[in-house]
């Protein structure tokens, strides 16, 4: 095939690619939402409405978030609607993404054709986590961007052509990354140190020694000021306790299966099905990137291959040791798939360097049997998606494992709105219901020590003082039981009753339940 017709090629499986993504996008943005996801948006109208970087109004969680708040906070001084919002800044967001793995593979000295290669597989879901975490819900999306930038300048603070105006961005880039805790140093500061230093260690070259030690040392200035002064001032909860022992042998199965599963791999589904030949090459997939990759830190010779190689065989190796040692705050198969994705997306630069690399047979024969089932597996992803009742599997990296997440509230939230009620409180989705409203007052509570009390956690402060007469209780079986148990039933007003599942309360005497609140 001569050169202009593969790129020809290449450009229509892109735009191909890119017109599902976007269809994928839509769906899943006015379909699938967690109160996490939806909390990303209510603090986004937040600072849209204080015009700030730091909203003074928000209980934040484990981060001050601000990466994706910067995409969508304008938004919503162009849309009323809030899917709008959240559809047009997720596709933002991937543009972002795009142009990040553009300027890394380029400084990396990539060709057009292995970009045009990575950049589809980019926008392809390979895995329902990365689908459901990064590409559709925004999650580490520009944490793994700014990973690509950092690495692009790396590239070109090692070229002796270029060196003040990278050196900085890059050294700032470092810092601000830091400032929002951990997260972002173990995503990329930390493996490119160490692949920085391996590379040190057989060249013996000063300016790679060099580079690694200023990222790290304008990595940990930024660490410093979160630990010192971020997170107390924003009381961030940063201290879980340390527990660095092993947990056993039987988390080794699971880390294991968790990896596999970010490549392909499928649990729990029929065998002799179309699905299971497709999980058996994911993990073929699996071994391949990953023995390629650890090949590539071990014995890597170009250097900017060697980074873009190996930093997967790191990022896997960091976050296995993690999740074997460290005492998560939740420990599933959930939890792993989902901090997995920041690492399993470098298989995408291993895979575009590998394809400008291929000179005999057998390594060409591994890497396009790869891409099929590379390519196969993101499209059974995509249909998935879109109709997962044609499929066994399920959504990995949240608990959460319906598509239809909001579809449940869709007649309780028009009976909210035809009623003219003013301000809510739930038991659970109460960010995803507000989101869902295009952002109406609903507080989270939650239910412990025999007492209601508030749930702290990515909301509003502001909300719990608004006065309003009319205001409701939503709330599951089990919950409404729980709610009527401690206020007792002659405080409220059973209002809605959808077939004994999701119930509605009128609270007769709201200020009162205000105020038990409050001084809980």
């Amino acid at each position: 095939m001569n050169r202009s017709l593969k790129r020809i090629i290449l450009i229509l499986t892109f735009l191909t690619v890119l017109i599902a993504d976007v269809i994928t996008t839509v769906s899943v943005s006015k379909n699938l939402l967690d109160d996490d996801t939806s909390g990303e948006m209510l603090l986004s109208k937040c600072l849209y409405d204080e015009k700030s970087l730091i909203c003074s109004d928000w209980i934040y969680a484990t981060e001050v978030r601000v990466a994706n708040q910067l995409v969508f906070a304008p938004l919503f001084g162009i849309f009323s609607d809030w899917a709008s919002v959240r559809i047009t800044g997720t596709m933002i967001i991937q543009a972002i993404l795009l142009l990040s793995l553009i300027f890394m593979l380029k400084a990396g000295g990539l060709h057009t054709d292995s970009i045009l290669l990575g950049m589809t597989q980019l926008l392809l879901p390979y895995c329902v986590a990365y689908g459901r975490i990064s590409l559709y819900h925004c999650y580490y999306s520009l944490y793994i961007s700014a990973a690509f930038f950092i690495t692009g300048l790396c590239f070109q603070v090692l070229d002796e052509k270029h060196t003040a105006v990278p050196t900085v961005i890059l050294l700032f880039l470092c810092m601000i990354v830091s400032l929002n805790g951990l997260r972002m140093v173990f995503i990329c500061i930390l493996p490119l140190c160490i692949l920085f230093f391996r590379i040190f260690l057989r060249t013996k070259e000063k300016r790679i020694f060099l580079t690694a030690f200023f990222c790290g040392t304008a990595s940990l200035a930024g660490l410093l000021l979160y630990a010192f002064a971020i997170s107390k001032l924003f009381r961030l909860e940063t201290s879980r306790g340390i527990n660095l022992s092993f947990k056993g042998f039987s988390e080794v199965y699971v880390v294991i299966f968790s990896i596999l599963r970010q490549f392909g791999y499928r649990s729990g589904i029929a065998h002799n099905s179309l699905l299971w030949l497709m999980s058996l090459l994911g993990i073929g997939i699996a071994i391949y990137a990953v023995s390629l990759s650890g090949k590539a830190f071990f014995f890597g010779r170009s250097q900017k291959k060697q980074l873009l190689k190996a930093v997967l065989f790191v990022q896997l190796a960091l976050t296995s040791a993690t999740f074997l040692f460290y005492q998560l705050p939740y420990n599933s198969r959930y939890d792993y798939s989902r901090y997995l994705v920041p690492a399993s997306v470098w298989i995408i630069p291993l895979l575009c360097a590998e394809y400008e690399e291929m000179k005999t047979t057998f390594p060409k024969l591994c890497f396009y049997t790869v891409m099929i089932g590379f390519s196969v597996n993101s499209i059974m992803n995509l249909c998935f998606f879109q109709n997962p009742g044609h499929f066994s599997q399920e959504y990995d990296g949240l608990s959460y494992t319906s598509t239809e997440s909001i579809s449940r509230f869709e007649n309780a939230a028009a009976f909210i709105t035809n009623e003219g009620y003013e301000k809510g409180y739930a038991f659970i989705d109460n960010n995803s219901l507000s989101e869902y409203m295009d952002g109406f007052p609903i507080i989270g509570i939650t239910y412990r020590d025999g007492k209601l009390s508030y749930l702290d956690w990515l909301t509003r402060k502001s909300l719990r003082s608004s006065p309003a007469d009319r205001v409701f209780l939503i709330a599951g079986r089990d919950d409404a039981a729980t709610f009527l148990g401690v206020t007792g039933p002659e405080n409220s007003e059973l209002v809605y009753n959808e077939n004994d599942l999701l119930f509605i309360y009128r609270l007769t005497d709201p200020e009162s339940f205000r105020s038990d609140l409050d001084n809980e």
